[in-house]
């Protein structure tokens, strides 16, 4: 990283801006180019290593390339306005690589869910309940993340 400053390596500070976070883009193989999806996600911090859990369907695109390559690349950020007559963003930022799979377990599937709707302070509903058995849950084990900040 070209300006160490404004990398971040303590392990709390990097799950604190996942947290802080609502966006994460999931990169997937898709031949030439990386396949780029937008999702809703939730944090779950273990001493043993880091996941996050995303919901979706079980068909398209993002499930077609999974099933041909788990590797993926990831990436969280919030930014501030920019200040008047400045280019200098403030933000933080969280990226880093690892392999999604796609959750069986049915009691993962209703922690992993419980994870994302708290991320967002959302309750928990019987309207979610319902939904989950055409639910499909995807986990991201994390490899290795780094962070940036200019705040």
């Amino acid at each position: 990283m070209r300006r160490k400053e404004r990398e971040i390596t303590d392990r709390d500070e990097l799950l604190a801006v996942l947290e802080r976070c609502f966006t994460c883009r999931v990169a997937l193989f898709d031949g030439d180019y990386p396949y780029i999806v937008p999702m809703n996600y939730g944090v779950k911090a273990e001493t043993d290593g880091v996941c996050l859990y995303f919901h979706g369907a079980s068909e398209g695109k993002k499930m077609d390339l999974l099933r041909q390559n788990p590797k993926v690349g990831f990436e969280v950020d919030r930014h501030e306005p920019y200040e008047a007559g400045s280019l200098t963003s403030k933000y933080e930022s969280v990226v880093g690589v690892g392999e999604l799979s796609v959750v069986t377990d049915e009691e993962e599937k209703d922690r992993a869910i419980r994870i994302i709707t708290e991320h967002y302070e959302i309750a928990f509903t019987q309207d979610f309940a319902a939904c989950m058995p055409q639910t499909t849950i995807l986990k991201l084990t994390v490899k290795s993340m780094t962070g940036k900040r200019n705040l």
